[in-house]
């Protein structure tokens, strides 16, 4: 992907989701392609299916968290900020993004 090879980076990453659906470092990678295409929505059913297989990674809920912000849902923003706080309480960029959005 470094080399911007995005369409051939996302076919290969297909292959894995579909050989193997539970495999959470093929979404993660995949929904970063989709993130740098425009794609969000697309990107945030990556993020989904993630958590669908481990709820324990506050980054993926940081990334939605982004995500939802930069399509202007602060609710979802803020969910899922909190949701990521839950799983780690000691990030205080955290806090205060969630904070930010209070305002």
């Amino acid at each position: 992907v470094k080399l911007g090879m995005f369409k051939d980076a996302r076919a290969d990453l297909d292959c894995v989701v579909e050989a193997m659906p539970q495999m959470a470092d093929a979404y993660w990678h995949r929904h970063l392609i989709y993130v740098i295409q425009g794609d969000m929505n697309t990107a945030l059913n990556d993020l989904t299916n993630i958590i669908r297989h481990n709820q324990n990674q506050p980054r993926v809920y940081l990334a939605r968290a982004e995500i939802y912000q930069k399509q202007g849902d602060i609710t979802g923003a803020i969910l899922n900020y909190s949701q990521a706080l839950k799983r780690d309480s000691s990030n205080a960029e955290t806090y205060y993004k969630r904070a930010a959005l209070f305002e």
